[in-house]
């Protein structure tokens, strides 16, 4: 699934230099490379905002192909995570917040709703 993600995002060089990185690692029995990967992890988490709602994320990120395939809007999104992904309870503000922003999501809609653009126009008889 993230495999086209991963040719799109990084060239074919990088790829090769973590995979001679991480091969020559496990052929000199290099145990640093496990803090490395574990620091690395922890690194990517803080700059792509994964570190917070972590629980949550990770359930909502299985199935986030089908929530967003399916067409929904981001409030038919919102309330799909809650009855999937949080027992049917409501998220509190600060936590959808933060799982937006880990998601890429786009705001809530928030205020009144526009008012149409068409007028009605009041037909007078002169009868």
């Amino acid at each position: 699934m993230l495999d086209p993600v991963i040719a799109f995002v990084f060239n074919d060089a990088t790829i090769r230099e973590i995979g001679v990185f991480v091969v020559k690692a496990l052929l000199t029995d290099d145990r640093q490379i496990v803090r490395t990967v574990r620091d690395a992890l922890k690194e990517s988490n803080h700059i792509f905002r994964r570190d917070r709602e972590l629980v949550l994320r990770k359930k909502v990120v299985k199935y986030f192909p089908d929530l967003f395939g399916s067409g929904l809007g981001i409030v038919a999104i919102k309330r799909e995570i809650e009855k999937r992904f949080n027992c049917g309870n409501k998220l509190p503000q600060h936590n959808w917040n933060r799982l937006r922003k880990a998601l890429s999501l786009v705001e809530l809609p928030t205020g009144r709703p526009k008012k149409s653009d068409t007028k009605r126009v009041k037909t007078v008889s002169l009868v």
